[in-house]
């Protein structure tokens, strides 16, 4: 595979609003009105779909959209699905009193229709204890049975 020069990432046509959540796990009865966590519009037409499995994701970056808005969700299911079978662990811990607050996606490399990889760089800014942090991870995804899956972090730091 010729690699790709990294590029900036745009979010998808589902997600072209502003990258910013603030609560983290929304109680919105009405999940056409309920921002989606990674930044889109609503989480009905983002994430929403992709967790329920009504629809695969066509690209690496919208693995990992929907892998933060699950982590922002709880929703240890749908991170383990998407998780490449060889590094899955057998079950997703969550940290107690740690709030996910907004995810900007930095750069993106491969992960497209006709890839069989990809990587993604992004920033998921978090809040624990009052403390502001920033996790800063640069994912390694693969095509697995067709479907796009994380494989872990090639590069990760929190700061």
């Amino acid at each position: 595979m010729v690699p790709r020069p990294a590029r900036r990432e745009r979010p998808d046509a589902t997600c072209r609003a502003a990258l910013h959540h603030t609560d983290s796990v929304a109680q919105v009865t009405d999940l056409t009105l309920e921002r989606c966590p990674c930044g889109g519009a609503s989480y009905a037409t983002c994430c929403g779909p992709i967790h329920e499995g009504r629809t695969a994701p066509a690209r690496a970056v919208q693995v990992m959209r929907a892998r933060y808005s699950a982590f922002v969700r709880a929703d240890a299911a749908y991170l383990l699905r998407s998780w490449h079978p060889d590094t899955r662990p057998s079950r997703v811990r969550f940290e107690p009193g740690l709030r996910w607050i907004r995810l900007e996606v930095l750069t993106t490399s491969g992960g497209d229709l006709l890839d069989a990889e990809g990587a993604v760089e992004f920033d998921a800014h978090h809040e624990r204890a009052g403390v502001r942090q920033v996790l800063h991870e640069r994912s390694l995804f693969l095509r697995h049975e067709g479907q796009w899956v994380y494989v872990g972090p090639v590069a990760a730091h929190v700061a």
